[in-house]
């Protein structure tokens, strides 16, 4: 690996240990939050004494997991009043070496930090990578690296991060002394020592300490040449060290011998104590006089050394009476072996053990003879790390003793037509199945020629009460047959469920556990996905929570859907001539009476939906009629509702809909605000694509020149104002995007505001009418529009919160014929932010939200920050694919490569951290699910 220069020469520094601490020293070392999951805790000595001795202005880490290193630097500097930046850089995801987990760890850590350290120490939720370039080069004084612990991985992180070191930088690794599994960080400290004066501690799995920079204490530089030549006692070392194996051993599971540790702990103290005693007066090879008290001190530890050693003895005698105990059991374990029951009963155990092992056998055979293309999959792995009972148990589930008061009856609502048996057989046993016992499964049979279909719902109907069918005489069709099984139900909700399909285990306990927590919900849906014939379940639907346009173009409520019975039956429960679409028509009836704060979502696959021939699971081709039902019920939806639209089939996708708004003949006025300082080879066709293709009546041109210089540039300035249409702004203020356009917006007189970038070029003429009938429906905010790259690939559909550490572009860089995940990318939504490159807001929206952050976000993150602005006053942000750009990204301004815009934009991004931290976490347009490290809807 690349080693910059400058590193400082130890061979010739004396080999001595120096601090200017007091013998009180130890006192301070005690850290004040330790949390049990990591080997980190044996260090966390180290890092408090470390602080005021670098004293560094940047502190680093890469890593941070629960905290127990990060909050010991930051305890350190708080203690030591030293004025110091810090960030912890974390997914608070997890790796494979770490272990996975979910929000809860982030929450805890966040909680602490703001409670202690919010001051001066900054969470950033997001990869190293993406950190990187937060961080001037020669910025940081300590960096502490304790990601995943490959050779590459670690290898890459130090290369990445090593230029950001200064003069002074120290580069902490920790686990350098692990080498199973496929563990490096060993390997690559072995290379870092060759380059750089060092030293390391061999506890809780190795904490190794490089001297990068050329500027270093003198006690780091002395212990880094005593252990180059091996010689004498490190009394530094020694200290923190034997004060990191006492808290290890505090904090260790309980070994049975608590004596013998509380002694152990207590010899470590004093041997700590002792070497920090020593620290505080050595110097060199002779002493000067101690301070006051140390000789009594030394003393007084020598007297209770000799006691333990006394109690060591004690110990020593007792733990040979227990071995002499052990033989005596060992003795009586190998009589009854030798007796002649347990020689009788030999026959019954050998054959019971054949039969676990033959039934092993016998289902791994299974297995193999009808494999899945889908058992392989990255979801296969990710149900292996996540799918498991803690992830869904819940209070009320068996086996759990805390059983809530509240238990509601959920009614499973089945109809049944002609299913295959096999699968119809597995769907009953999946209800039988759940944790949550306070259910009943509703089966209406709809007249099924096959006779074993009814054989099989009375054969079930016998073992368990809980099962209600009834068998219609005639075929009414799934309407019909759905409000028969509806008849049936008494529960507080029902939920429906298709007759070939699955619940998973804790399915119910689930819905049940939101029906307590949210008593006045009405709809309740959860994530899903597919199985196929094998069992094998795949393509995984993680879902928003509900958003309204989204849910116009596709159902994405369906499964498991969970309704108040109370609610449809005021709605007339399931409606004919509506077959196919039922369920969405049902959905969208129940909607129409509740507030979106009463439709829950439940991030979590609770449903899988068979995949075969006959089912919809593979697509509408199945039952071509369901598409005709669909769009008859959202079209019926909006004539109810009063909106001036017409539900069409989707151009992208025929399975989906695309919502055309109507506008009225004299539509509302728009203002199209351009920021710019000279860049004519963008302007230019910029405005004249707007002036050559956009078919919309009343619209202005506004453009803000801050400051252009370039002869071609004021040429077409002055050109543009002889056109009624463009008008031209002259503000030659320091740039600061957000001033610029509110000063433009509250000039304006139009009834909306459209932001556009200077490097946007219009592809579809109809783009204003398309943003503008958006805009004016009740309840949204602000509307965004679908951006490509010249080449033809996708930069802006959308913004979603978190990757990236803020926010990043969904499904950024995919190609024009890719429908996205779940055809996220060619349909009308909701997103909680959009980019505003092409922006568009009612004037009055603009300026109540206080339009862009002047004062915080001057060029990044300000669109964003308003959208959250229009969003947390209750208004949905609209993204539709149907207006679309060219967008020459960053080309007028260019990115952030210089020390003063990386400064800008860390700043900038601690901001958006800070005041939307919640939303950051938990994006409600996006699933918890999946990858906060891309956009891309990746799985977690």
């Amino acid at each position: 690996m690349s080693i910059p220069p400058g590193s400082p020469d130890i061979s010739r520094q004396p080999g001595t240990d120096i601090a200017d601490s007091p013998p009180s020293l130890t006192d301070r070392l005690m850290p004040a939050r330790v949390t049990t999951e990591t080997s980190w805790i044996g260090h966390m000595p180290f890092a408090l004494w470390l602080m005021p001795v670098a004293r560094p202005e940047q502190l680093v880490e890469l890593g941070t997991y629960t905290g127990n290193s990060y909050f010991a630097f930051c305890q350190g500097i708080q203690q030591n009043r030293l004025h110091t930046r810090c960030c912890a850089v974390d997914t608070w995801r997890g790796d494979r070496h770490a272990g996975f987990y979910g929000n809860d760890v982030f929450t805890e850590v966040n909680r602490y930090n703001n409670a202690h350290y919010s001051h001066f120490s900054h969470l950033m939720r997001m990869t190293f990578d993406n950190a990187a370039p937060l961080f001037a080069d020669g910025s940081i004084d300590i960096l502490h690296i304790d990601g995943l612990h490959t050779y590459e991985a670690v290898r890459h992180d130090v290369e990445t991060w090593l230029p950001k070191l200064s003069e002074r930088g120290i580069l902490l690794l920790h686990d350098i002394g692990v080498t199973g599994h496929d563990f490096g960080v060993w390997k690559l400290w072995g290379e870092l020592t060759e380059h750089y004066p060092h030293f390391s501690f061999d506890h809780c799995n190795g904490l190794g300490v490089a001297l990068v920079g050329n500027r270093q204490p003198e006690i780091l530089l002395k212990t880094a040449a005593r252990e180059k030549r091996h010689s004498g006692v490190c009394h530094l070392k020694q200290m923190v060290s034997s004060l990191g194996k006492a808290f290890e051993l505090e904090h260790a599971p309980d070994d049975g011998n608590p004596e013998q540790r509380a002694l152990r702990i207590s010899m470590l103290r004093h041997a700590a104590l002792a070497a920090g005693l020593v620290l505080g007066y050595r110097n060199g090879e002779t002493e000067r006089p101690a301070p006051p008290g140390t000789q009594q001190q030394l003393a007084s530890l020598e007297r209770e050394a000799a006691q333990q050693r006394k109690t060591i003895e004690h110990l020593q005698h007792r733990i040979g009476s227990l071995e002499q105990e052990k033989a005596e059991l060992t003795s009586r374990l190998a009589r009854l072996k030798r007796s002649r029951s347990w020689k009788m009963t030999k026959p019954i155990r050998k054959w019971s053990k054949s039969v676990r092992k033959r039934s092993r056998k016998l289902r791994r055979w299974a297995l193999k003879q009808s494999p899945s293309e889908h058992n392989h999959s990255p979801y296969q792995e990710w149900l292996r790390l996540y799918d498991k009972p803690a992830t869904h148990r819940s209070s009320g589930q068996e086996g759990d003793t805390r059983q809530p008061v509240n238990q509601p009856l959920i009614s499973v609502i089945m109809p049944v037509y002609n299913p295959p048996i096999t699968f119809f057989e597995e769907a009953i046993r999946s209800v039988l199945g759940q944790s949550y016992s306070n259910w009943e499964l509703c089966i209406a049979d709809d007249n099924s020629p096959d006779g074993d279909v009814q054989k099989l719902i009375e054969l079930y109907a016998e073992r368990d009460s809980r099962i209600r069918p009834v068998f219609r005489p005639d075929n009414g069709h799934i309407s019909e047959a759905s409000n028969s099984a509806l008849d049936q139900a008494r529960g507080e909700f029902i939920a429906l469920f298709d007759h070939d399909d699955l619940l998973h285990p804790h399915a119910l306990a689930e819905i049940a556990r939101e029906i307590r927590q949210y008593p006045d919900a009405g709809i309740i849906y959860s994530d899903e996905d597919k199985i196929d014939e094998q069992g094998a379940r795949h393509s995984p639907y993680f879902k928003p929570d509900f958003n309204y346009e989204l849910f116009l173009c596709q159902n994405m409520i369906s499964h498991l859907g969970a309704y108040r019975t109370s609610l449809v039956r005021s709605i007339g429960g399931f409606r004919k001539g509506l077959e196919g679409s039922q369920d969405w028509d049902l959905a969208l009836r129940a909607a129409e009476r509740l507030s979106p704060d009463r439709i829950r979502h439940i991030p979590k696959v609770l449903y899988h939906w068979r995949c075969h021939d006959n089912s919809t699971a593979t697509g509408t081709q199945a039952k071509p009629y369901t598409r005709r039902a669909a769009l008859k019920a959202v079209q019926e939806h909006l004539d109810r509702r009063g909106i001036q639209a017409t539900a069409e089939e989707s151009p992208g996708n025929k399975d989906f809909n695309r919502i055309r708004y109507h506008i009225d003949r004299n539509p509302p006025s728009v203002e199209i605000i351009i920021l710019t300082r000279d860049k004519p080879e963008l302007l230019e066709p910029c405005v004249a694509s707007i002036r050559r293709q956009t078919t919309y009546p009343d619209y202005r041109i506004t453009i803000v020149d801050n400051g252009s210089v370039e002869p071609e540039t004021l040429r077409l300035l002055e050109d543009w104002q002889q056109d009624a249409c463009i008008r031209v702004l002259r503000d030659d203020s320091p740039f600061n995007y957000s001033r610029l356009n509110n000063r433009a917006a509250s000039a304006s007189t139009a009834d909306y505001l459209c932001l556009m970038n200077n490097d946007i070029e219009v592809i579809s003429p109809d783009w204003l009418e398309e943003m503008v009938s958006h805009a004016v429906q009740k309840g949204v905010g602000a509307v965004g529009s679908r951006l490509w790259y010249p080449d033809g690939t996708l930069q802006h559909a959308g913004v979603v919160m978190g990757p990236g550490g803020v926010a990043a572009h969904v499904h950024h860089g995919i190609a024009q014929d890719n429908p996205g995940y779940f055809g996220r990318a060619i349909l009308q939504q909701n997103f909680t932010a959009l980019t505003g490159a092409c922006l568009l807001v009612a004037k009055k929206l603009y300026l109540k939200a206080g339009g862009l952050n002047e004062e915080h976000l001057t060029v990044a993150f300000n669109d964003i920050d308003f959208c959250l602005k229009l969003h947390s006053m209750g208004l949905r942000n609209v993204w539709t694919p149907y207006a679309e750009f060219y967008h020459h990204e960053s080309a007028s301004r260019g990115q952030d490569d210089t020390p003063e815009k990386q400064r800008r934009f860390q700043s900038e991004t601690i901001f958006m951290q800070q005041n939307w931290p919640r939303i950051i976490e938990r994006d409600p347009a996006y699933n918890p699910n999946l990858s906060v490290e891309t956009a891309d809807f990746s799985l977690a």
